[in-house]
């Protein structure tokens, strides 16, 4: 039966959801560009409503968005939903909002759905939202986490493989997967399926991926332009909680993942900003107030996979959308090289000042010529930055964690959180999302 399972989630890329059957009974209604913008204006009060915590105003927005009219904006307003509904700890509504906007958006990369997006979407199909790469690899990441800790384990393992098959870009051969964390996951996978020939090949993977996307190994990846010799020297003990037995993962959201902003005359210059603030640089958990556990970092850093392929920056865009322009060797490794430590600031990056960036406060990794005269800037705002991971072993009960949060040896935050083990369960899953 698991084959039969898998084969039918990986010829889609995607699950058989009936709430896709219901959006087809309602009527689209189009919108223009501006229409789109203002809808977007409107999320945005919701989306700082997250930011504060208010996640009960932030429900009642996005429930309206998606619930009065089908929009081509709807799948995202259901993942920012789901985001939401996760953040207050809701991971049965999370996971319904995940499945409707995965089987939305699956229409849009599956030949054999693409009479079903045209009957949905209509002319409006060039508008609908269908995320970058990294928005989706995020979709199938916290749907297969969702299944995983409801004990579907065959689909969760799919969801990971799909997740990967989103980050490589299939449409190019050129790229590959990169993403740390869906590799961990489907490895963790094979583990509790006890096929383990297939859990050490998805480990090294794990960690051939970690030794490029890690931010202390940026360096020596973007110096490394003929050879790979020195990756080879990084420490992967770093990785070594991963392989110790446990069943909860802690996952920090850290941070706030990159915005995307017009420029040029007519908006169609699209630009992917990092956020400039530097934020937690670690994190540490105390386990009822005897065992401290170090969060790891690498294996999911949003802002890396939003701004790469395959370890290097992004040059082009699914569907002939648009082309990125590369920016030249020294100002693109300059901005590479310092991603995580600078913000712009007079004098050094002149030419991106040209293009309006110093009044944006953030760092340029894309710009793109976009084939329509608006680009299309809406973004999945609700991820994090980067998810941190804390593998756990804890009995069936209640336990207190303290996460300390740090930038260098500064604390920055610190934060209590209670949770409860129930004993049917092989994998427990909690998202922690600090104050921003």
């Amino acid at each position: 039966m698991r084959n039969i399972l898998l084969a039918v989630f990986l010829c889609a890329n995607c699950f058989i959801s009936a709430s896709f059957a219901t959006n087809n009974d309602r009527k689209l209604f189009e919108l223009s560009s501006a229409e789109i913008d203002a809808l977007e204006n409107r999320a945005n009060i919701f989306r700082n409503q997250f930011f504060q915590k208010d996640y009960s105003s932030a429900i009642e927005g996005f429930d309206e968005l998606i619930s009065s009219t089908l929009t081509v904006s709807t799948p995202l307003y259901l993942l920012e939903l789901s985001s939401t509904h996760l953040a207050n700890g809701d991971t049965a509504q999370a996971r319904s909002n995940l499945l409707e906007a995965e089987s939305m958006l699956r229409s849009f990369y599956d030949e054999d759905s693409e009479a079903s997006a045209l009957s949905l979407w209509g002319g409006e199909s060039e508008k609908v939202y269908k995320g970058d790469p990294y928005e989706r690899s995020m979709l199938y990441i916290y749907l297969g986490l969702l299944l995983l800790e409801n004990n579907d384990i065959d689909n969760a393992l799919a969801s990971f493989k799909s997740a990967q098959l989103a980050d490589a870009d299939a449409n190019d051969a050129g790229y590959g997967s990169d993403f740390g964390l869906a590799q961990f996951l489907e490895a963790y996978c094979y583990k509790l399926l006890g096929e383990l020939d297939s859990y050490e090949i998805l480990l090294e993977k794990t960690g051939h991926s970690f030794k490029y996307s890690h931010p202390i190994n940026r360096l020596v990846v973007n110096k490394a332009t003929e050879t790979d010799d020195n990756l080879e020297d990084v420490d992967l003990e770093y990785l070594s909680p991963l392989k110790k037995e446990f069943n909860t993962l802690l996952l920090i959201a850290n941070g706030k993942a990159p915005i995307k902003k017009r420029f040029g005359e007519y908006g169609e210059i699209r630009a992917i900003i990092k956020d400039p603030i530097r934020g937690v640089s670690r994190f540490e958990v105390l386990v009822d107030d005897r065992k401290w556990v170090d969060g790891i970092r690498g294996l999911a850093d949003i802002n890396y996979q939003a701004t790469t392929r395959d370890g290097r920056v992004m040059d082009n865009v699914l569907e002939s959308q648009a082309t990125f322009k590369k920016v030249g060797y020294s100002v693109g490794r300059v901005l590479i090289d310092s991603a995580d430590d600078v913000m712009l600031n007079g004098g050094i990056y002149g030419p991106i000042v040209g293009l309006g960036m110093l009044a944006v406060g953030g760092i340029v990794h894309e710009v793109a010529s976009a084939v329509n005269s608006a680009a299309d800037i809406r973004a999945w705002r609700l991820l994090p930055r980067e998810l941190v991971v804390a593998p756990l072993y804890l009995a069936p009960g209640v336990h207190n964690l303290k996460i300390d949060g740090f930038d260098g040896l500064i604390k920055k935050g610190s934060y209590l959180v209670k949770v409860n083990i129930p004993s049917d369960k092989k994998t427990n899953i909690i998202l922690f999302t600090p104050n921003y």
